[in-house]
């Protein structure tokens, strides 16, 4: 099963729209008796609605999982996440989502600092967690991650919520 990590730039006037039609998607899980109900397919109006009207930064090309560790490292990245978007969508898709305003982007960009985690940082946090034996595999992910990120949030502006899905 793959883990991939995308960000998208979705206009603020169209959030409250994109939340709903992401709630519409648990819908689809009910079941009267042996046959499914027969319902809209709402996931392809979420994801229709996402290509047509919502703008998707390059997609990170390693893992997905590099990003858990990367905020394993830098916890107050997804603290500084409190936009609603973000945990409205979550909640609905039953994945990892983050939101971020253009303040909050700032904040998290404080936050992750000048320099990638050191291959020292992220070898030790590796053997803290008793995975020593991987470090060395998600030293360039973690490290193309925290870039990914940087470059992802530098893009949020004005009127945009940047939306992290890792899932």
């Amino acid at each position: 099963m793959s883990y991939i990590a995308s960000f998208y730039l979705v206009k603020a006037s169209q959030a409250e729209e994109l939340v709903s039609l992401a709630e519409l998607i648990p819908a689809q899980k009910k079941f009267l008796g042996i046959f499914p109900k027969k319902v809209v397919d709402t996931k392809t109006k979420f994801w229709d609605f996402v290509a047509n009207h919502v703008s998707e930064l390059n997609e990170y090309e390693y893992s997905g999982f590099a990003f858990v560790e990367l905020f394993a490292l830098f916890p107050d990245v997804t603290a500084i996440s409190k936009s609603s978007l973000g945990i409205r969508i979550a909640k609905a898709m039953d994945s990892t989502y983050l939101s971020f305003t253009e303040h909050e982007a700032q904040e998290a960009l404080s936050a992750l600092g000048s320099e990638p985690p050191g291959d020292a940082k992220i070898r030790a946090y590796f053997e803290e967690d008793d995975r020593g034996y991987d470090a060395s595999d998600w030293v360039i992910p973690v490290q193309e991650a925290w870039s990914t990120l940087k470059e992802w949030l530098h893009q949020v502006h004005g009127n945009e919520i940047g939306l992290l899905s890792v899932g």
